[in-house]
């Protein structure tokens, strides 16, 4: 059954690769969504897929990638948008 999760990603976020970094983490999940950079130096990302996957996702926003200084993360759990079938990168 697909889930999905609306995440704030906090830190040094932004400038570091970290939404292309996310879009080939859900490409390898096998994950739908999108994920933008916000005026406030947050990253956000809506995601869905099955559970397992998206708290795989999760722990990931938690690390980013090696020039990311995360930190904190936030989600919450959201109602599945079944027009959403692929995952891109949005401008703010």
């Amino acid at each position: 059954m697909k889930t999905q999760y609306i995440i704030k990603i906090s830190g040094d976020v932004q400038g570091v690769g970290f939404r292309f970094w996310l879009k080939e983490r859900a490409r390898e999940l096998d994950l739908a969504g999108f994920v933008r950079n916000q005026d406030n130096g947050d990253v956000y990302t809506l995601v869905q897929g099955p559970r397992e996957s998206l708290d795989d996702y999760l722990d990931l926003c938690g690390e980013g990638p090696e020039l990311a200084k995360v930190k904190k993360v936030e989600h919450e759990e959201n109602e599945v948008d079944e027009e959403i079938e692929s995952f891109e990168i949005m401008q703010h």
